[in-house]
């Protein structure tokens, strides 16, 4: 199979890329952010995408199959705000789910690193490759930007993903086991790793 990986990514696919998102982590949405429907989930997801730190795998029709976002310093991929939760929740609803958030705040991308924030692919093209090439993309552009770092976090029920990873030469620095807190969300530890460029 024939695959098309671009950078930044496009007006016209958001919706594709949204739908993706909403697909790999669906049982993390709706623990995280309860959302009150399928509509508002992904009114909330896709307003989050920046595009420009985004790249998607194509199929030869020109569907997407795979995306992954990065974060910079001080420009994530995905960012959902409190003022957005405050929009759709009020602001009791908003502060119930500001905290996985906000958390993950504290993992962002320091100067001359870039954090994997989400790479996934579509529902029976996995295994294919498709997860590679998007990295190998982002690792490529990493280097060609003279960026030190690539980390990222991958929990402990994603062995492939795990994988992966070691495959590609990524390094665990540390695991952090969260139990009960995340057990909705499907998974119970987060392994930190990184790339050294």
């Amino acid at each position: 199979m024939k695959i098309q990986v671009i950078q930044s990514i496009p007006e016209n696919l958001l919706d594709e890329v949204t739908e993706l998102l909403l697909e790999a982590f669906a049982q993390k949405v709706a623990h995280e952010l309860r959302p009150h429907s399928d509509e508002q989930a992904k009114m909330i997801v896709k307003s989050s995408i920046v595009p420009d730190l985004g790249w998607v795998a194509l199929d030869e029709k020109g569907k997407v199959i795979g995306v992954i976002g990065v974060g910079a310093f001080r420009k994530p991929f995905s960012r959902v705000t409190l003022g957005a939760l405050v929009r759709e929740f009020g602001i009791f609803g908003a502060v119930l789910r500001w905290l996985p958030f906000f958390l993950e705040d504290l993992s962002r991308a320091k100067r001359g690193e870039w954090r994997i924030e989400a790479l996934a692919v579509k529902d029976g093209f996995r295994g294919r490759g498709i997860g590679t090439a998007l990295l190998e993309a982002v690792i490529e552009s990493a280097r060609s930007q003279g960026v030190k770092v690539i980390k990222l976090e991958v929990v402990d029920t994603n062995e492939g993903a795990q994988k992966l990873y070691e495959r590609l030469g990524f390094k665990k620095v540390r695991s952090l086991k969260t139990g009960w807190l995340t057990a909705p969300g499907g998974y119970r530890a987060v392994r930190f790793v990184r790339l050294e460029l």
